[in-house]
């Protein structure tokens, strides 16, 4: 056996699916961070960053788990043009979050929950205009008035409870 093949054989090889649970890991930890930059607060009341770094923190533990514990990639589903739906579905997270900062809750919830269920789910634009308007009013009403959730300002919901813009 040469020099050369047994150090192929002694060296740690990244396996395609280990790839994945990096990844998660890293926007795990990236979660983290922020939540923890943006304040944790207390159980009582907890700050801005409190769900990010919890999440963060759960995600890159799962990935961690994952990474040590898994040892092929028979739970696993092949990367096929389906899996580009996954991509395409954290876009429009990433979208919610942006449009979320500048339009306010209720009119980021509507654009996102039409283009998810029209693009992504493929449904006929008649059942995506009425769920999309519905499920975005049982969301204002849950979180805004009911919850009252601290948001952004929100011209709509402004509007509604007679704020103004």
């Amino acid at each position: 056996m040469s020099p050369m093949s047994h150090h192929n054989e002694v060296g740690f090889k990244l396996r395609p699916f280990q790839i994945s649970t990096v990844v998660i890991a890293l926007v795990g930890a990236g979660c983290a961070i922020y939540g923890f930059a943006l304040g944790l607060g207390t159980l009582a009341q907890p700050r801005a960053g409190a769900w990010p770094f919890l999440i963060g923190l759960g995600m890159f533990i799962a990935a961690l788990v994952l990474f040590f514990t898994e040892r092929d990639n028979s739970d696993y589903e092949a990367f096929s043009k389906q899996s580009l739906v996954n991509v395409a579905g954290f876009g429009l997270m990433i979208t919610y979050i942006l449009l979320f900062k500048y339009v306010g809750f209720t009119l980021a919830t509507l654009l996102i929950s039409i283009a998810w269920l029209r693009w992504m789910a493929r449904e006929p634009w008649r059942f995506v205009l009425w769920y999309s308007v519905v499920q975005t009013a049982l969301f204002v009403v849950i979180f805004s008035i009911l919850l009252a959730v601290p948001l952004p300002a929100d011209p709509i919901v402004n509007l509604i409870l007679g704020k103004g813009l």
